[in-house]
């Protein structure tokens, strides 16, 4: 329980020295929130290992494109506004201010302006790499912990505490007939949930 407190912390502490720099806003935490009630424990770290391999290849397409000798506005604003939307959704906020002034740049047709603001947006996810990387390493190590520590009680929850203890003893004299409770029950005990439902018929003599 300290090493996954530890680790949450440590996951809060980056978070919260984001926000500070003004790199993240409420959005940011909202999606965390969100992968709370996805069925996926690794919804959230797949979600930022997307945004960083997405915006990399989005940057270097932006990177591209300016340094043409004739620039594409057209294609320019479609890789910026993918990489707005991305940044905005995530909370990446000064990521996303920074595709705005790409966007302006692009409606006035400045190629200068527009190599300026695709090196800041480069600048902004560089800010916000590592950090995010941070996160996904402490979130994966999170989840790995929570589902070993799930597996070892789903394969330990029906061991018995004495490996023969568990073998029936045939019916006999009602004076025995405490002792083939307990050991019924033991074996009960040891056996998968879906074999349950047919031991018990078979117990009591019914037909399956």
């Amino acid at each position: 329980m300290a090493d996954k407190e530890a680790l949450i912390e440590q996951l809060f502490d980056i978070i919260r020295s984001m926000e500070e720099e003004g790199l993240l806003d409420f959005h940011f935490r909202v999606n965390y929130s969100l992968n709370k009630e996805a069925s996926d424990p690794y919804h959230f770290a797949e979600l930022l290992s997307n945004f960083c391999s997405d915006s990399q290849i989005t940057i270097r397409d932006m990177t591209s494109q300016v340094l043409e000798q004739s620039v594409n506005y057209q294609e320019l604003e479609e890789l910026c506004l993918k990489i707005k939307g991305g940044s905005s959704c995530l909370g990446v906020c000064r990521m996303a201010d920074a595709c705005g002034a790409l966007g302006e740049a692009v409606d006035e047709r400045s190629k200068e302006k527009c190599v300026g603001a695709v090196e800041a947006i480069k600048t902004e996810y560089l800010r916000v790499q590592d950090k995010i990387n941070n996160i996904v390493q402490l979130k994966e190590k999170n989840e790995a912990e929570e589902h070993e520590k799930l597996d070892w009680k789903e394969e330990n929850h029906f061991l018995p505490s004495n490996p023969t203890s568990h073998v029936p003893l045939p019916r006999s004299s009602p004076s025995k007939e405490n002792d083939d409770h307990e050991d019924n029950l033991i074996l009960l005990i040891s056996l998968p949930k879906w074999a349950l439902p047919i031991v018990v018929i078979r117990w009591f003599g019914g037909d399956i």
